[in-house]
């Protein structure tokens, strides 16, 4: 009796897999870095906003953060005016030594762009779990790719490397509301 129930409730489940259930489920929206280009070698200026709102990123003109580590004080800093690259305003962020041309999409998502090569994605406005991109791109001079190798929460993590400059590479810590919080370079690690 019992083997003929159970053949009963196997013979069921396969029919329920087999035909589906009464309505399929909605498709997912996209999310992460589904249906960008990236790089991008020439972004509408009409698909960008005047403001880097995104929560993973919020960069508040004229606002600045320091992060402390064992060589001193890393500074992240955003610029008060935008400057123009490919048509589209752009704003300056400094960390450290480097600054990015960073500008927001109307989807929030945040793109690095240069004077000369393709914008490449900073931070999407929907960061997934083993997400890769490049952050810019100019053949022999910024080759930089990212993964974003931890999401949990409301932290996220992202390991950049740049075979441009070999031996060159970061992981950024970012909370969601707050922005970048710890950054391990080459030199140690910063935190606020």
């Amino acid at each position: 009796m019992q083997r003929r129930v159970r053949r009963a409730a196997v013979t069921v489940a396969a029919a329920v897999l087999l035909t589906g259930c009464a309505s399929d489920p909605e498709a997912s929206p996209p999310a992460g870095v589904d249906e960008l280009t990236i790089p991008t070698p020439s972004p509408d200026p009409d698909d960008f906003v005047d403001r880097i709102d995104n929560p993973w990123l919020a960069l508040g003109p004229g606002e600045s953060t320091t992060l402390t580590g064992p060589t001193g004080d890393l500074v992240l800093a955003v610029g008060d005016e935008t400057t123009t690259v490919g048509g589209v305003a752009v704003t300056t962020m400094t960390l450290g030594d480097t600054s990015y041309l960073l500008a927001q999409d109307d989807d929030g998502n945040v793109w690095r762009f240069l004077e000369e090569g393709e914008a490449g994605l900073f931070m999407a406005a929907t960061p997934r779990y083993g997400d890769g991109y490049r952050t810019a791109y100019d053949e022999g001079v910024v080759e930089e790719r990212a993964e974003v190798t931890e999401l949990e929460g409301d932290t996220l993590e992202i390991a950049t490397i740049d075979p441009a400059r070999p031996g060159e590479h970061t992981v950024a810590t970012y909370e969601n509301g707050t922005g970048l919080v710890r950054i391990e370079t080459g030199a140690g690690v910063f935190e606020r």
